[in-house]
């Protein structure tokens, strides 16, 4: 029988519940808890709930942020002393500063091997705050005619779609990649002229640290 049961979810199976292994669960953040009905969907909602509620007290729980580990002991009361920080981390043989040659495939491929560009990455959900660059952008333009705003993450990946979810016109200066790889990501944070990540709530950030370890300027809220 196993000695230490890891899961990233908080309800844990019943066949482990009846073990006595020791049970470690890892908690990201508990945004959606944190937040207003209209930052968060109520799925979100429904799945924190639920991993909150799935958290016992004989549980330990690593937190990939010391914010997130005081955020979870405030809002449940749990022990601090089962509850510890073990932050994320980056994979460095993806994560590195790029030469323009390496990096040259994925701008291609997006159309931005010729102009100055900047770059969010996120889930595309309210909470992640890009109505703010988006609505912006216009000023930017006026400065720098031929800049491209790069927006990647989310689901959907067809440009007029993504643009209607943001209230915004389709623009040829904004380009919604849809999904890209951490490979692709990785080479469009190397090559940015700025990395932006204006979130109203985060438990870590892992997008900005991955930039920044890319050789990304970052520009980032203080939430």
């Amino acid at each position: 029988a196993a000695e230490i049961v890891h899961a990233s979810y908080g309800r844990l199976p019943k066949q482990v519940l009846r073990c006595k292994a020791a049970t470690l669960v890892t908690m990201h953040d508990i945004t959606p808890l944190r937040l207003s009905r209209d930052a968060v969907s109520a799925e979100q909602l429904a799945i924190t709930r639920r991993i909150v509620r799935g958290l016992r007290h004989c549980v330990w729980v690593a937190c990939v942020s010391e914010f997130t580990r005081r955020d979870l002991i405030e809002f449940t009361g749990r022990a601090e002393d089962r509850t510890v920080t073990i932050p994320n981390g980056v994979d460095h043989r993806i994560f590195r500063p790029r030469s323009a040659l390496e990096s040259e495939e994925t701008l291609v491929s997006f159309g931005l091997h010729r102009n100055p560009f900047v770059l969010s990455l996120s889930s595309l959900a309210p909470h992640k705050n890009l109505q703010l660059l988006t609505s912006s952008w216009g000023r930017v333009l006026q400065e720098v005619p031929d800049a491209r705003f790069v927006i990647a993450g989310g689901r959907q990946s067809k440009p007029g779609d993504l643009a209607a979810a943001f209230g915004v016109e389709a623009m040829p200066s904004i380009i919604f990649t849809g999904h890209v790889t951490d490979l692709q990501f990785g080479d469009l944070a190397s090559r940015c002229q700025a990395f932006l990540f204006p979130s109203l709530y985060e438990g870590f950030g892992l997008p900005a640290l991955e930039a920044m370890a890319a050789g990304a300027r970052v520009i980032a809220a203080n939430n």
